[in-house]
């Protein structure tokens, strides 16, 4: 499966992802992703420099990427996100190198029962064995 990851290079801005959109339409991957970082991470954030879209968007993308036959996906960093995506109709989820070990998290991705695929980044054995515990 190829996934194209526009992560955050729309920097916040909702006109620049639908560049990427429109450009992954005619590419037509299997699936894209977002990331979506926790609430502490853009609140550390000036208002100009955050990379935070907004809940309609993410709702539009996922409808027009069902549409145009392409899986939606979110590398999702805040647990309180998880029913959100889940109402909107995400296939599936990432989980960044950094949240291997966020229990809280995983358990919630995981019991959407949709397919997650985990970075191991920077992880070391250790990390990777207790997640895999």
């Amino acid at each position: 499966m190829i996934i194209c990851e526009i992560g955050m290079n729309h920097m916040g801005d909702e006109a620049y992802a639908d560049q990427y959109l429109e450009a992954l339409e005619v590419a037509h991957p299997e699936g894209l992703t977002f990331q979506v970082r926790e609430k502490e991470y853009y609140a550390s954030k000036k208002p100009e420099e955050s990379t935070l879209l907004s809940d309609d968007y993410y709702r539009s993308t996922a409808e027009r990427t069902c549409k145009a036959g392409i899986k939606f996906g979110v590398g999702l960093c805040d647990v309180e996100k998880a029913v959100f995506f889940e109402s909107i109709g995400t296939d599936f989820y990432k989980i960044l190198s950094k949240d291997i070990g966020n229990r809280a998290l995983v358990t919630a991705v995981l019991a959407t029962g949709k397919p997650v695929y985990v970075s191991t980044g920077m992880s070391s054995e250790e990390e990777l064995a207790s997640f895999l515990a």
